[in-house]
């Protein structure tokens, strides 16, 4: 199952920490969140893990549509409901490239901690193009 996504913003921004957000905050927080998980980790990329797609599903018992995984074999609806089951035992399944856009940042609750951070360009300033 896909709980989460781990964007390892120290690779851009060194010191910076890793920013961890749900699919669910992911899907529910950001203007069109669903594509661009789905995005991110398209269903092939994840079918060659053993992982069943991600998208969205209807819940009957939470009577709502919601960013869901599905089984690898038949796509039916892993519900959110057990995923605490899985928490403690969950590991990295691999890693994809993938842009954290700026936009992002305020709406995720798990990015919402370094939005606003001051962070500093430690280049040459002598290297730099005045704006004009």
């Amino acid at each position: 199952m896909v709980m989460g996504l781990t964007f390892a913003a120290g690779r851009v921004l060194p010191g910076c920490p890793d920013i961890h957000t749900s699919i669910y905050d992911m899907g529910e927080r950001l203007p069109d969140g669903s594509a661009e998980v789905m995005s991110i980790i398209p269903p092939d990329l994840l079918r060659r893990h053993g992982i069943g797609a991600v998208k969205p599903r209807t819940s009957k018992t939470e009577r709502k549509t919601y960013l869901s995984n599905g089984c690898v074999h038949c796509d039916a609806l892993q519900g959110r409901f057990f995923e605490h089951e899985f928490a403690f035992e969950a590991s990295k399944a691999f890693e994809t490239e993938a842009e954290f856009k700026a936009g992002w940042m305020p709406r995720l609750a798990g990015a919402r901690p370094y939005a606003y951070r001051w962070w500093f360009d430690e280049g040459d300033p002598q290297k730099t193009t005045p704006a004009g």
